[in-house]
Order: C-alpha cells, then sequence, then structure tokens
C-alpha cells in the first residue's frame, strides 16, 4: 500500500522573491512526486511592498497560504501558526530567517522545528543584531539546524551551536522549459556586445558601487542589473556620471531569458553564504566572476570562474577583462556545469532534507 506523505511547512518570514525564497520554491519542486514528505509553503504577510513570492509559487503550480502579521512581531501570527499545523496535519516545520524561526517556536506548535540559517546580514542595524541573537538562542532550543554551506555551519558552531546538531545543505536550482524571448533584442543591445549581468537585491554589502566603478575602468562592458532595492536609484545616477553603459530592468520573473542574454555573471558581494545566483547561473552556463568571501567558493572555483577579493574595483576589472575571450568563457561555464549537476540539483537536495526530517521526527 502506497505511504501517505508527511506535512511539512515551509515557513517564510517575508513574500519578497530573493535568494532565501527562490530556496523554498526549490524544495517544494524538490519534493514533487516523492512519497516521504509533502512541503506546504506558508508566508508571515508582513509589509506589502513586493508579494513575488505568491506570484513565483503560483506560476509553478506550488500551494502558498498566508498567515496575516501586521507588525515585525505580532502575536496574532503564532494562533496563526498553531491553527495551519492542526488544520493540515503539520508533522514538522521548516523556518527560514529569523522572524519565521522566532514566530515558530513562539507558537509552541507541538511539533518538531528545524530551521535553515542562510548567513548574516553584512553591518546590520542595532535592531537586527538584536533579533539575530535572539534567533541563535532560539536555535539552541530546535531539533535540528541547516547550515546552507560549511562556512555557515562553522560560524554557527563557533557561536555555540552543538556541532552534531547542525548539518550543511546545500542549495538547488532546476533548469526549467526555455522560453523564445529575447531579452537582447527588447534592451537594444547588440549581437557582439560583452554582457556582464548581476542578479539580485540592489542593497547595501552586494559591492554593486565596486562593480559600476569596475565597469568604468574595463574595457568595453554593457552591464545588466537584474534586480531591485533602496539602492537602485543611487546607482543609475552613478551608472551615468560614470558612463558605463548599463541597464536596470527591475525585478525580473523569466531569469532563464536574462542568463541567456548575458555572457557573464558577477557577483561582487562583501559577504554571502551560498548564493542562489552563482548556482543558477551554472546551471545556465555561464562563466563567472564573484568575490572570495563567506561560502562563494564552495560553489565557483578557479575552473568554474574566477574570484577576486572583495570592495577591489581594479581586480574586478581586470576579471571582467579576462573573460572577454569567448574560449575561456565556454571552458569555464561547461566545467560550472558540471559542478551543478554533481552538487546543485533537485534530488540531491531533497535527499540531505529528508534525512534531517527524519532525524527530527524520531
Amino acid at each position: 500500500m502506497k505511504s501517505v506523505p508527511k506535512w511539512i511547512l515551509l515557513l517564510a518570514e517575508s513574500p519578497y522573491l530573493g535568494g532565501i525564497n527562490s530556496h523554498l520554491i526549490s524544495i517544494a519542486e524538490a519534493f514533487r512526486g516523492r512519497n516521504d514528505f509533502q512541503p506546504l509553503i506558508a508566508c508571515l504577510s508582513g509589509r506589502r511592498e513586493d508579494v513575488s513570492l505568491f506570484d513565483a509559487a503560483r506560476d509553478r503550480g506550488i500551494e502558498i497560504v498566508e498567515i496575516p502579521m501586521r507588525a515585525r512581531f505580532d502575536h496574532r501570527a503564532l494562533e496563526g501558526i498553531r491553527r495551519l499545523v492542526k488544520e493540515r496535519d503539520i508533522r514538522l516545520i521548516h523556518t527560514h530567517n529569523y522572524r519565521a524561526t522566532i514566530a515558530a517556536w513562539a507558537a509552541r506548535p507541538r511539533v518538531p522545528i528545524v530551521n535553515t540559517c542562510h548567513g548574516q546580514i553584512v553591518a546590520p542595524s542595532l535592531a537586527l543584531r538584536i533579533w539575530q541573537i535572539v534567533e541563535l538562542r532560539v536555535m539552541r532550543r530546535l531539533e535540528r539546524t541547516i547550515a546552507c554551506s560549511e562556512f555557515v555551519k562553522s560560524w554557527l558552531v563557533a557561536k555555540g551551536l552543538p556541532e552534531h546538531r547542525v548539518t550543511t545543505v546545500y542549495n538547488a536550482y532546476e533548469l526549467r522549459s526555455v522560453s523564445d524571448r529575447n531579452v537582447r533584442m527588447e534592451l537594444g543591445i547588440e549581437p557582439g556586445e560583452y554582457v556582464v549581468m548581476y542578479a539580485g537585491r540592489l542593497a547595501e554589502g552586494k559591492g554593486l558601487n565596486d562593480l559600476l566603478e569596475a565597469a568604468s575602468q574595463a574595457q568595453s562592458v554593457t552591464l545588466l542589473f537584474a534586480g531591485d532595492g533602496p539602492l537602485r536609484q543611487e546607482l543609475e545616477a552613478r551608472a551615468k556620471s560614470l558612463n558605463p553603459r548599463a541597464f536596470f530592468v527591475g525585478t525580473v520573473r523569466d531569469m532563464d531569458s536574462y542568463y541567456r542574454a548575458c555572457d557573464v555573471v558577477v557577483l561582487p558581494s562583501q559577504m554571502e553564504a551560498l548564493p542562489m545566483t552563482l548556482i543558477e547561473a551554472m546551471a545556465h552556463e555561464r562563466a563567472l566572476i564573484a568575490t572570495k568571501v563567506g561560502g562563494i567558493s564552495e560553489v565557483v572555483s578557479d575552473n568554474t570562474g574566477t574570484l577576486v577579493p572583495p570592495c577591489d574595483p581594479q581586480q574586478l576589472a581586470a576579471a571582467i577583462n579576462r573573460l572577454r575571450d569567448p574560449a575561456l568563457r565556454v571552458t569555464l561555464a561547461a566545467n560550472g556545469r558540471a559542478r551543478w549537476q554533481f552538487r546543485f540539483r533537485h534530488a540531491r537536495l531533497a535527499n540531505a532534507l529528508a534525512d534531517v526530517y527524519r532525524t527530527a521526527l524520531e
């Protein structure tokens, strides 16, 4: 007789579709068709400026529910978590980021809780530092903690979490059906132009001013910024003053077409735990330039891309110039795709998470 999958609640703290919530979509897709666990995504509503997580889930046929939360911490959300656990017969809660982890623990749902630590924010405000301290205290009371990279695991153990209760599980990504959209034609980019793309939030800590400075020093290059955030207007103004050719396209739902439109994907961040952007770029056979910080070296190596120091526009410009060579890009991209095939696929993600879930349920 076929077994009935156990419901797992994937709890997100925000409806914004960044790297963390893209990971939740990947988890839901990774468990499709399996008979051990069935994920259900729930999201604390928070502020409503961006609800792209809901759009992305529905685009992919993934069930998602909202738990209303009108403030940074709203006691009514705790009742919403308890009610959802009871109504949907949730067997385990898997949280992502501090608000979700703290809210799930405070709700006392009488089911095991595991969390994924996606790293810490660079130069957080005082309020965020306090929330992160509280989250670390809560982690010590959970059944298991998942680190998205060995770098993050080492950081958690240094903060006092028992090593045997922290498991590294890498993010994953799968290619979707290919559309015939031509982003270069839409933007007026000529076929021979050398295009370097940044995909992610336009925010502090991402090294985007360094990227603009590097582009102004490099040979002829076109920058493509796929994403939005609080620094967008400042970056657009700086691009005009430095005079690199740059396109800011805002939030993108069809990222596959944008990966195909670029030659190189760049991530000049000051800190990253394990960025989804680089994994997606490898799946799309794109050469990589990234800073040697955090868990990035667990994704990018010398045979898949170029690593440079953070906050160094000159070396970033040199890397951009180096990857103008089409033959080199092809070699690096092929190596990157092979690494993606081996380490960052959905089947590997689902198997690793299922092991953690089973251990926590025991």
